[in-house]
């Protein structure tokens, strides 16, 4: 009652000073979103083009974090056209039903994306406990283990999606942004959210750092059979903190980018607010703080491919040696063109010349003939 009662103040509420406002914030989150969508895609295919054509990156954790990556490419996807759509509508108006439908498409991949990521990075962390402590288990049921982990977590992902476009509405008087929804009561609300926070968020990440404290200290212990020479030790001990900095970078990025969006969430619906009600009661810092909550999350999109190119080694030369290799494939395509186009060239000269040559000598003859006729 208090949030209706709110939306029907807004109009009277909102003067035209305080509607420029909200419109230039939205229009610089419009121009963020388009941004980081547009970088995400290309850094989420780079990443995913790289495991799938380097033979040395199909192994367990670099095939799940090609299916992170996958699920932040989707992610970014969405971030560009919702940008896009929001942006127009800002400088001309769309029908309000175009962007109920952006928002609720939007926040199911949002949903979508942050379910598969969080379940994907706690598979990885017990992989990588796996195969780590139990380093000789059986290679095929590890491999049928990591489908099983693909399927699960865009399964569990795609639930946290539909939850949360359902609950999820286009501001009516601000159609540009989207709302929390409580057509399903507010208590119906509560529950859903309390579970996807606890299930979703707090548990894995319990879980990754119990898995992952277990790791660092196995590795840091770990000796490879066949390592003699200093450089040998060296060049392993480098191995290892390079994939002790790779798998804690990526999960600490997420946890950070990701807690401002679910705190702002509870303080909503355990207060029974949502932005339109900010906006009505004259809160509009307050309104443009907590919708800027998601902002973080949508930086993971193409922050992540940056943390593979930081922390681990491996990856980072296979990531440029893909371009490096398009780039020389190119380039011997064009060599070899150009040799063809040479030796035809080449070809059709030699044949000319053996033309002219035949011509000439069978000229010679006739000539020679046609002489010694005459003289006789």
């Amino acid at each position: 009652m208090e949030i209706q009662a709110a939306a029907s103040a807004l109009t009277n509420s909102t003067n035209p000073i305080q509607l420029q406002q909200i419109q230039q914030s939205y229009g610089l989150f419009a121009i963020i979103t388009m941004i980081c969508g547009i970088i995400g895609i290309i850094f989420q295919t780079w990443t995913i083009v790289t495991v799938w054509y380097i033979k040395r990156m199909h192994v367990a954790s670099f095939i799940l974090i090609a299916n992170l990556a996958v699920a932040d490419l989707l992610y970014s996807l969405s971030l560009l056209f919702f940008g896009i759509l929001q942006f127009i509508y800002i400088k001309i108006s769309l029908p309000i039903l175009v962007m109920s439908v952006n928002c609720h498409i939007s926040f199911f991949l949002i949903g979508t994306n942050y379910g598969t990521s969080i379940v994907t990075l706690t598979f990885i962390s017990y992989d990588r406990y796996k195969r780590i402590i139990t380093p000789l288990s059986n290679e095929r049921s590890h491999n049928r283990r990591i489908k099983y982990y693909i399927i699960l977590s865009w399964l569990l992902g795609t639930i946290v999606g539909v939850l949360i476009s359902v609950t999820t509405i286009v501001d009516p008087y601000f159609p540009f942004t989207c709302d929390l929804s409580y057509k399903l009561g507010l208590v119906s609300v509560q529950v859903i959210y309390t579970m996807i926070i606890i299930i979703f968020y707090l548990l894995p990440i319990i879980v990754i750092l119990i898995f992952y404290c277990q790791v660092i200290s196995k590795l840091k212990n770990m000796t490879r059979p066949g390592v003699s020479t200093q450089e040998q030790r060296r060049a392993y001990k480098e191995m290892r903190k390079s994939a002790i900095r790779l798998i804690i970078g990526i999960t600490v990025i997420f946890i950070l980018a990701t807690w401002p969006y679910w705190a702002t969430t509870l303080g909503l619906i355990y207060t029974g607010a949502n932005f339109m009600s900010l906006r009505a009661s004259g809160k509009i810092f307050e309104g443009t703080i907590a919708g800027f909550s998601t902002v973080p999350i949508m930086l993971t999109a193409f922050i992540n491919p940056i943390v593979y190119l930081i922390f681990n080694k491996s990856l980072r030369q296979d990531m440029i040696a893909t371009c490096c290799r398009r780039q020389h494939q190119d380039a011997m395509h064009l060599s070899m063109s150009n040799l063809e186009n040479s030796n035809f060239i080449h070809t059709n000269h030699i044949s000319i010349n053996i033309t002219k040559a035949v011509n000439e000598k069978s000229f010679d003859k006739g000539y020679n003939y046609l002489t010694y006729n005459k003289q006789h």
